[in-house]
């Protein structure tokens, strides 16, 4: 890669200088000397990511081919999960149950049963093991008592979700709860081979993907993942940041941020957060107000990777599909 494609990489991406280092593979020194360089020229000031007029020009000149080799070096240094599109599918996504502070399933799984999507993907966070959390000092040695319990009971919900679904492909993404076993592994190693989640959860037995905190599960031009940022302006900041269409979670709330794509301007350019499946006032947050919804994600891709979506928010144990005469209750 050259100079170029790093310097158009921090003005685009920002970020640590590791973290431009790795994916366009150069040293640090390399990338701090491009950088540096470029400040000392007038040309962009990469301490405050301040572009000068001289930026525009520059990408205008560069902006091409060099940011086509920068998302497709993006793109490989992350791991992705593609789901074949050999077909078009149906997609529906959940994110946030926290079980067990999850709402009833009752409505989810009407809908599940009566619109049998193809592709059904669990957005992290479904567990909440709180007794992991730092903000615990819960006896370690029950630990093992309360994962397994956990463990079942989200299983056999699960269990129910892929026969009601008929769905042929099921993903479920490590949100920042479900990383919270391997860092108590950390401390306590002796559990290592019992307590992960994909071991313990057997969920290559059961047809579930398990796809790793901060990886993406790909159909077509959607990626999904369970949420990185959670800033004000979280949408805009995973499209900036990613340079893809996204759909995440981790924020309980519904937000959206479009713009243009870099090179291809015909594309959809959209990052989604969606809400939550959990109750929206745990014991844990002493009735403090919030941002929180209740909702699912629900999309339907063609072959080529073309996709149309919404994003479904439940209201009195209720989903409804607008102008669809379908509404599903926990009733």
């Amino acid at each position: 890669m050259s100079d170029n494609h790093v310097l158009l990489y921090h003005m685009l991406f920002g970020g640590k200088i590791q973290d431009v280092a790795d994916v366009l593979k150069k040293s640090t020194s390399q990338v701090h000397r491009i950088l540096d360089k470029a400040k000392t020229e007038g040309l962009y000031d990469w301490k405050v990511n301040k572009k000068t007029e001289l930026t525009k020009a520059y990408i205008r000149e560069y902006g091409g081919d060099v940011m086509q080799d920068i998302l497709v070096a993006k793109a490989a240094s992350s791991k992705e999960h593609s789901v074949s599109l050999n077909r078009p599918k149906k997609v529906i996504a959940i994110a946030d149950a926290h079980y067990p502070f999850n709402i009833p399933f009752t409505c989810f799984e009407k809908l599940l049963s009566d619109y049998k999507p193809d592709v059904l993907i669990y957005l992290g966070d479904f567990l909440d093991v709180p007794y992991l959390s730092k903000y615990e000092k819960d006896n370690k040695l029950v630990v093992g008592n309360k994962l397994r319990k956990e463990y079942n009971e989200v299983m056999a919900i699960m269990d129910r979700h892929i026969t009601l679904s008929k769905a042929s492909e099921v993903y479920y993404v490590e949100g920042n709860h479900e990383a919270r076993v391997p860092k108590f592994l950390e401390s306590y190693p002796a559990g290592e081979g019992f307590i992960e989640i994909p071991v313990a959860m057997r969920l290559k037995e059961r047809g579930v993907n398990w796809v790793e905190y901060n990886d993406w599960v790909r159909l077509g031009n959607i990626f999904f993942t369970h949420g990185m940022y959670h800033n004000m302006y979280h949408a805009r900041k995973h499209l900036d940041t990613h340079q893809r269409n996204i759909v995440y979670g981790h924020l309980h709330t519904y937000q959206v941020h479009s713009g243009y794509h870099p090179f291809d301007k015909a594309l959809p350019y959209v990052a989604k957060s969606i809400p939550c499946y959990s109750t929206l006032n745990p014991a844990y947050m002493k009735n403090r107000p919030n941002q929180w919804l209740n909702g699912l994600y629900q999309c339907e891709i063609e072959s080529d990777g073309t996709f149309y979506d919404n994003i479904l928010t439940i209201v009195n144990g209720t989903i409804r599909i607008v102008g669809a005469n379908k509404r599903y209750t926990n009733d």
